[in-house]
């Protein structure tokens, strides 16, 4: 593959593993930081689209003003503007596809089980809305011409060294304090996918040029304390499982119906959760 691929976003999380992953694969890649590039300046964003010089280019979308910084208004602005300036710096450029990186956050904190793709949109936090605002221009708008790929994230995790995962904080504490903490209902069902499992994902996206939106999901949900047993089970740690009351109300599970994906990506196949814990050892 000659195509050039541009990974904007390269310091977040899965950034990092995407690096990583592309570098085994024969493609040539830019990656971009906010450093490099901010989005949310239209005229930086320009100035990087003028030096493509008419190069077929994918470009996968990372960046994102993330819940954990900030979650308001003015987060909510600023997630837009990143989608918005790449399509209005994108108008006339030789794009082959674009891989955007969306959240499960979009369905909100009462969603109906199964999740499925046709779930309905509730998003109750800015970032949610924000995510699905984004969806909704990128495969709206007219100006650009090109498959659009969007993967809706679940929780993710992966052994790094900028691992803010639950799961990796659970490794962490337990480590670092032999007790694996767990604040609220331990019962909640989760759906976390291994990072390394995303990146094969957006690899098969950009392969097939994928057009349309899929749940990033295993579809094999497990409570959190299960995870937390399955933890010290793999790991073989002498630790100690607390559970902590919360006075957070995003009290929910999550559980997916994930035959889109299946039927999208016959080829993939998951990391069963105990083989990714593993990586942490």
């Amino acid at each position: 593959m000659t195509n050039k691929i541009i990974v904007v976003g390269k310091n977040s999380y899965i950034g990092s593993y995407l690096t990583e992953s592309l570098r085994t694969r024969d493609c040539e890649v830019v990656l971009l930081s906010s450093k490099d590039c901010d989005f949310r300046n239209l005229k930086e964003v320009n100035a990087f689209f003028s030096t493509l010089s008419g190069h077929s280019v994918t470009i996968v979308f990372l960046a994102v003003i993330k819940k954990d910084d900030s979650n308001n208004y003015q987060s909510y602005l600023n997630n837009i503007s990143l989608v918005n300036n790449l399509i209005q710096a994108g108008v006339s450029k030789n794009i082959r596809s674009i891989v955007y990186l969306s959240s499960v956050d979009v369905y909100g904190n009462k969603p109906i089980l199964p999740i499925s793709e046709q779930t309905k949109i509730e998003p109750d936090t800015w970032y949610g809305l924000a995510k699905y605002t984004c969806e909704w221009i990128l495969t709206s708008t007219e100006l650009l011409n090109c498959p659009i790929a969007i993967l809706r994230i679940p929780g993710i995790f992966g052994n790094a060294c900028n691992d803010k995962s639950v799961i990796g904080k659970m490794i962490s504490n337990s480590i670092t304090d032999a007790r694996i903490e767990i604040t609220g209902n331990e019962k909640n069902l989760r759906d976390y996918v291994c990072v390394d499992d995303v990146c094969a994902l957006i690899w098969l996206c950009i392969c097939k040029q994928y057009h349309g939106l899929v749940n990033v999901a295993s579809g094999k949900s497990r409570s959190i304390l299960d995870i937390a047993k399955c933890i010290k089970l793999v790991l073989n740690l002498d630790a100690e499982i607390v559970v902590k009351s919360s006075n957070n109300n995003r009290t929910f599970d999550l559980v997916f119906d994930n035959s889109k994906l299946i039927s999208s990506f016959p080829e993939f196949r998951f990391t069963e959760l105990e083989t990714a814990i593993k990586s942490y050892r």
